[in-house]
């Protein structure tokens, strides 16, 4: 547990300092790049699928991945909200960004203001709160949802799952109920981490013609094909939906009262899981 603290600002440092260099791209491949937007933006939960699909992109367009936050900040206990002085010097440089970023004003001034639209991604939180609960124990508690106290990890199972309900989930709400209330304000697309894995292609698509990327099924498809082979291309844990369905109900109840707190709209519900009174995942999405 003590080993998870003094390591874990290590572990982040050493992953920013490679996760964020420009791609390689084949010289007989040329850069694909946005048209309607001048970056590829992905606003999304964490353990949302977000690194394989930023991945995907990176290697379909031959783009960098960066993202739009102070350097000293990423990956600790802060909220991931833009930075202009980042954005003001990737003005001309069209990258992908997967970034923890919730709708509230200033982030939404700013991203009308450099003319970047954002994707939403997001999952079914009883699997999101099972993977949160896995990535800490894996790569410690610095986590962008909020401080993790020592005695977490000294905490049983479920203990520590109705910990992170009550003192984590709140930042999921708080990430749905911005960008839900923001839908009028700014162009968005909401996808899922269950639409994407059901169909990756299609999905992969829908979200290049979202932002303006020309690419085939075929060029998609061989860029999955990469991503696949390579081991440790990207941090995807078990990756499988429907994990929530295990939890017991007295958890499943506690993330139901949570819900019913922030009043989302129906589709916002279903497409996290809340569609039941079971917090179980969907049927069709």
């Amino acid at each position: 547990m003590s080993d998870a603290f003094l390591k874990s600002g290590l572990r982040t440092l050493a992953r920013a300092s490679h996760r964020y260099l420009p791609n390689a791209a084949s010289p007989s491949k040329p850069h694909k790049f946005p048209t309607t937007s001048s970056h590829v933006l992905i606003a999304c939960f964490p353990k949302s699928g977000s690194t394989y699909l930023c991945k995907v992109l990176a290697d379909l367009t031959g783009m960098q991945r960066t993202n739009f936050m102070q350097a000293r900040t990423h990956g600790w206990y802060v909220e991931q909200d833009l930075y202009e002085p980042t954005l003001k010097a990737l003005r001309r440089s069209p990258a992908i960004v997967h970034q923890h970023l919730k709708g509230t004003p200033p982030n939404l001034f700013l991203l009308a203001e450099y003319k970047v639209r954002p994707l939403i991604l997001v999952r079914n939180i009883a699997d999101t709160l099972l993977s949160l609960h896995d990535h800490l124990d894996r790569e410690g508690p610095a986590v962008p949802t909020g401080y993790v106290p020592r005695h977490y990890f000294d905490l049983d199972f479920d203990s520590r799952l109705m910990s992170l309900i009550r003192m984590h989930l709140p930042w999921y709400f708080n990430f749905l109920a911005a960008w839900q209330d923001a839908t009028s304000e700014i162009d968005q697309k909401w996808l899922s981490y269950e639409q994407l894995f059901a169909d990756r292609v299609g999905t992969v698509r829908d979200v290049c013609e979202y932002f303006g990327i020309a690419a085939t099924e075929l060029e998609i498809q061989s860029s999955l094909d990469r991503l696949d082979a390579d081991a440790n291309a990207t941090r995807k844990n078990i990756g499988k939906a429907g994990r929530g369905a295990s939890l017991p109900q007295t958890h499943k109840q506690a993330i139901r009262e949570l819900a019913d707190c922030w009043h989302l709209t129906e589709k916002t519900s279903q497409l996290v899981g809340l569609n039941n009174q079971e917090c179980e995942l969907p049927e069709a999405l």
